[in-house]
Protein backbone atom coordinates (compact mmCIF):
# COMPACT_ATOMS: atom_id res chain seq x y z
CA UNK A 1 0.00 0.00 0.00
CA UNK A 2 1.33 3.40 -1.00
CA UNK A 3 1.59 6.16 1.62
CA UNK A 4 0.63 9.73 0.80
CA UNK A 5 3.28 12.14 2.03
CA UNK A 6 2.42 15.82 1.86
CA UNK A 7 5.03 18.50 2.09
CA UNK A 8 7.44 20.58 0.08
CA UNK A 9 9.38 18.54 -2.48
CA UNK A 10 11.62 21.40 -3.59
CA UNK A 11 9.94 21.96 -6.96
CA UNK A 12 8.86 25.44 -5.89
CA UNK A 13 12.49 26.62 -6.00
CA UNK A 14 12.21 26.68 -9.81
CA UNK A 15 8.99 28.73 -9.87
CA UNK A 16 8.63 32.51 -9.92
CA UNK A 17 8.33 33.50 -6.26
CA UNK A 18 8.29 36.73 -4.30
CA UNK A 19 8.33 37.72 -0.68
CA UNK A 20 5.61 39.63 1.11
CA UNK A 21 5.60 43.40 1.10
CA UNK A 22 3.45 46.45 1.69
CA UNK A 23 1.39 45.90 -1.47
CA UNK A 24 -1.05 43.04 -1.60
CA UNK A 25 0.61 40.23 -3.52
CA UNK A 26 -2.80 38.67 -4.05
CA UNK A 27 -3.89 41.68 -6.15
CA UNK A 28 -0.82 41.09 -8.35
CA UNK A 29 -2.02 37.55 -9.13
CA UNK A 30 0.11 35.60 -6.67
CA UNK A 31 -1.11 32.77 -4.46
CA UNK A 32 0.39 31.57 -1.16
CA UNK A 33 1.39 28.05 -0.25
CA UNK A 34 1.45 27.62 3.51
CA UNK A 35 3.47 24.41 3.37
CA UNK A 36 6.25 25.72 1.09
CA UNK A 37 6.01 29.20 2.69
CA UNK A 38 6.14 31.06 -0.66
CA UNK A 39 4.02 33.26 -2.91
CA UNK A 40 3.84 31.88 -6.45
CA UNK A 41 2.26 33.06 -9.68
CA UNK A 42 0.29 29.94 -10.61
CA UNK A 43 -2.64 30.01 -13.03
CA UNK A 44 -3.05 26.26 -13.59
CA UNK A 45 -5.32 25.51 -10.67
CA UNK A 46 -5.76 26.07 -6.98
CA UNK A 47 -3.19 23.55 -5.71
CA UNK A 48 0.54 24.00 -5.22
CA UNK A 49 2.54 22.26 -7.98
CA UNK A 50 5.14 21.23 -5.41
CA UNK A 51 3.20 19.79 -2.46
CA UNK A 52 -0.35 19.58 -3.93
CA UNK A 53 -1.89 21.43 -0.97
CA UNK A 54 -4.53 24.14 -1.62
CA UNK A 55 -3.17 27.61 -2.33
CA UNK A 56 -4.50 30.62 -0.44
CA UNK A 57 -5.83 33.34 -2.73
CA UNK A 58 -7.01 35.86 -0.12
CA UNK A 59 -5.09 37.36 2.74
CA UNK A 60 -5.99 36.41 6.28
CA UNK A 61 -7.34 39.32 8.25
CA UNK A 62 -6.68 39.78 11.92
CA UNK A 63 -10.41 39.54 12.62
CA UNK A 64 -10.62 36.10 10.96
CA UNK A 65 -7.64 34.83 12.93
CA UNK A 66 -9.12 35.97 16.26
CA UNK A 67 -12.58 34.53 15.52
CA UNK A 68 -11.15 31.17 14.42
CA UNK A 69 -9.24 30.83 17.69
CA UNK A 70 -12.39 31.39 19.74
CA UNK A 71 -13.80 27.97 18.79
Amino acid sequence: MQQLVLGCRGLCARLETIGGGKNSVYSLGYKRCSSCDIYIKWDDGCRCPCCKLPLRVKKRTKQNIVSSRAY
